[in-house]
Parts: structure tokens; sequence; C-alpha cells
């Protein structure tokens, strides 16, 4: 854990240092197995980006197993980051491309016969996204501040390193399965076959990683073909003790077929779908209500990917059918809720049944389900209120308030019970927000003007206040944050 506090402090410091251009700085050149590399040196690091550990993967090697670099002649140059791993959103750095299998060293001496730590750093973002180019993943503070190597890296995610085609494809694609890991393995054999020309220890190497990058490490740990290209390992937040069925590897690949368009007997035609396509593709959203016309209508404006459907919440039945028919969910976002404004003395029991039904069992529920189908990594968002903490005077919001109050326990609880497995669960608490749900409050000039003179910011909250809540919780951003209820209410509840 250490390791990893240095790496997180050395890197933000490195970053402002790091703008210096290459071309300015003093240049390096390492013989490598496949040839000559141009580095430069920064802040006294020796510094090598974008070195190939394997070929291109585009056309006929994609979803294969990672083949060799093949050598160059001449000297490359190795300054400037090579492309991301391609995914449905880039992270910042690069651009993408199928020339993804490249690495980067860090390392305070070269040619000077010392056999310094290596430490391999593999990125998170749950198999699906992020990169070893980012610009907190710069390895200079730390291989400066331990004379250690460090190498951070690519490979290929999501679809292009996980789509399971031995089934699907034929006996030429039965090594289609899990190549990203493969790429990973290719990497570190680079490392043991060129490491000392960069002043490390072939034989002393930790491998390292958090979130998805820790179940990365744990993966490798059980591994055969990488046996002996590592001697240490540290999993920071990501152990995994259970990868993929190939039954569930089909179930994905069928999905992405349909999603495209294709049938089974087509899946080796997969290989010629554009790299954009098939990006988006493996990036699926599935929204569900209880009109599914209105959900076919907001899956067509979130585009490529997505797909409405009509699901009952209060059918607990129909709720396990459709998520049991889905390979995995990697992320749920509940966004259900009703209210029915009646005063005390006026709330039966049936009203107050359906508040409770469609918010508090039916998020207990989805909850549940959605557990079953996730994997580490996996998150949970909950939409609240901000009645879940304070109630409204004189107005009728019982049933409201005690379900939305029920809703805010209920994340504090699933996130105790779900933590051990690496599941983060949260809740998003507005105020008033201006939607078409919340007109009903902003018509009126007079409860507008009562309702942002209570609102310490002056204003009542947009959609965007909401969305950046949302994507926060849902992003590798979060992923140790959990059982937290963010109140996205202006200063409300602060002032009360």
């Amino acid at each position: 854990m250490r390791s990893a506090s240095y790496l997180f402090a050395a890197t933000q410091a490195g970053r402002w240092f790091s703008l210096a251009s290459a071309a300015d700085a003093e240049h390096v050149i390492v013989d490598t197995s496949a040839g000559k590399v141009r580095g430069f040196v920064n802040r006294g690091i020796n510094t090598f980006k974008g070195i190939p550990y394997g070929a291109s993967t585009a056309g006929k090697n994609r979803f294969m197993p990672p083949e060799r670099m093949p050598a160059w002649s001449g000297t490359r140059d190795a300054t400037a980051f090579g492309p991301t791993a391609p995914q449905a959103t880039l992270p910042e750095g690069p651009a993408a491309g199928e020339d993804c299998l490249v690495l980067n060293v860090f390392t305070p001496g070269v040619g000077d016969r010392q056999k310094r730590p290596v430490m391999v750093w593999l990125h998170g973002g749950g198999f699906r996204s992020g990169s070893g180019s980012a610009p907190i993943l710069d390895g200079t503070s730390l291989a400066d501040t331990h004379d250690v190597v460090v190498v951070t890296l690519n490979h290929r995610l999501n679809v292009f390193g996980f789509t399971y085609l031995a089934e699907a494809a034929g006996a030429d694609f039965a090594s289609a399965a899990g190549v990203g890991m493969l790429d990973i393995v290719a990497a570190l054999e680079w490392v043991r076959d060129n490491i000392e020309r960069f002043g490390g220890d072939p034989n002393l190497v930790t491998i390292f990683g958090q979130s998805g990058g820790g179940r990365k490490v744990a993966t490798l740990m059980s591994m055969p073909s990488a046996n002996g290209l590592f001697h240490r390992a540290i999993v920071e937040s990501g152990a995994v003790l259970r990868l993929t069925t190939p039954e569930d590897g089909q179930r994905a690949t069928q999905m992405l077929l349909a999603e495209l368009g294709m049938k089974t007997s087509q899946a080796r035609e997969l290989q010629n779908v554009s790299m954009v396509e098939l990006a988006q593709a493996g990036a699926r959203v599935i929204v569900a209500g209880r009109d599914g016309k209105k959900a076919a209508a907001l899956a067509m404006k979130l585009g490529r990917g997505a797909r409405g459907v009509a699901l009952d919440v209060e059918d607990v039945a129909a709720i396990r059918a459709a998520v049991a028919a889905l390979p995995r969910v990697d992320i749920l976002m509940n966004c259900v809720g009703i209210q029915r404004e009646q005063a005390l003395a006026d709330v039966t029991e049936e009203t107050y049944d359906l508040v409770f039904r469609t918010n508090l069992k039916a998020a207990m529920f989805l909850a549940q389900a959605v557990a079953r189908r996730q994997k580490r990594g996996g998150k949970q968002v909950h939409l609240l209120s901000v009645r879940a903490q304070l109630g409204l005077r004189g107005r009728g919001y019982s049933a409201y308030c005690s379900t939305k109050g029920g809703l805010a326990m209920l994340i504090r609880q699933h996130a105790s019970e779900l933590g051990r497995r690496g599941i983060c669960v949260n809740g998003i608490a507005p105020t008033v927000v201006r939607t078409r749900m919340g007109a009903h409050w902003l018509k009126n000039p007079k409860t507008r003007a009562w309702l942002q003179e209570r609102i310490p910011l002056g204003r009542v909250a947009e959609p965007a206040d909401c969305v950046g809540a949302a994507l926060f919780f849902c992003s590798p951003a979060s992923d140790y944050v959990t059982g937290q209820v963010l109140y996205v209410d202006g200063g409300v509840t602060a002032s009360q």
C-alpha cells in the first residue's frame, strides 16, 4: 500500500514537471530486442514512452493472442505515448488505436549495470476502460524517490480484449478468449527480455494495480503462462476469486453479434467491423421503464448501444427475469420513484402501498437481481431526494419521505453487504430539479421564489448537477466510496 501512495503523490507532483517538451530534453538511446529506442531525460529520470511490446492487433490479429513486434532498423522515437486501447469513451491522453500494445519505462539509469527493482503498474477501469498513459500514472517521481524502474502499459480492453469466440467462430479462434490478459503476459515477457538494459532486475519484478488493475494482478497469479515472469504482487482493492465462465462468455458474444445485426455464423466477420463501431457496440445501456415506448425513445437519444425495454418495477419476477437475461451488469442507475401528495389524515393504505412498492421495494429487488450479475468493481447508484433527510412542513409527504428515507438506509446496508465483493452502493439526493417532474414546483412564481430563498446557492438544481454526481459514482474515481448519499441540494440540508 505504501508504494501506491507514493505513486499517487509522485504523479500528482510530477504532472507539472512533465510539461516540458521532450524535444528540448537530453536524449538517451537503449538497444532492445526489437531495435533501438530513443527516450529523454526528465528531472534526472530516463523516460521512454510508447515502446511496442507486440504487433498491431488490427485486422486478422483482432481477438487473437498477441504477436511479437517485428524488429525495426534505425532508432525508433520513444518520446510520446502510443495509442490508447479502443474504448467507448476515451480517457485523457492519446487517441485510440488497435496498435495499442505499448509500454512506458521510467528509470533512474540505463547501461549502469545496476539491478533495480522493477514495478509494473496495471491500470484500473474494470477490464473495460483506462490507460497506462494517463497523466496521474507518470512514474517519474516513484522511480526517482525509490530508485526503482517503473513500467506502465496499455493492453486490449472490453470487446477487443475479452470477447469469447472459441465456440462461435470455429477452431481458428480457439485461442480467442481473454487476449487482453495475454497482452499483459506479453508485456511481462518484454520486461524479462529487456528490462536489464534499462537498469532493472528481471528477477525482481513486482506487478501491482488498483481496482480493475488489482483484479488483473490476481488473475495473473493464477495464469500458468505468467509463471516466473513476476516475483511479487500487490493487489489494491481488486481481488478476484472467480472469472467469467465460458457460458457467460458465449452469451456476451451473442449479445454483441445481435447489437451489430449479425448472426452466429457471421462471428468471424467481427474482425472486419470498424474499430469505432465495435467499441460503441461493446458499451451497452439498457433503459427500462413501465412505458416501453418512452424507454425506447430515451434509448434512441442515447445513441448506439442503448436499448429500451418495458419493465414493471413492481413485479419482482419480471425484474429477476430481465436482469438474469444479461451476461453481466456493470452499473445500476436506479431512478425509480413516485410521489402521491396527501395529508397524513388522508393517506390511504392503497396510496402508501403504491409509493412503498415503487420507491423502496423495487429498489430492494433491483439491487438484489443486479448484484447477482455484478463482479468486483460493479456500481449501484440510487436516486433519492433531499426529503430522505428533511421533512416538508405543511405538505403531504408522509409516504414519499418515509420510503426515500428507507432507501437511504437500504443503501448503507447494501454497501455493507456487497463491499466484500467489491461492489459500491451509493445514492444521489437532489432538491427540486428543473425537469418536467419538477415543473409543478417552478411554474408558480411565488413557489419558485420561496424555493430559491431557502436554497443557500440561490437556485434550483439543473439536470447537469445530478449528472455530475452520477458520473462520479459510476466512474473509477469513486472506487473507495460506498454507503454514501450525496445531497445535490445547493446547501439545503446544511442550512437546516
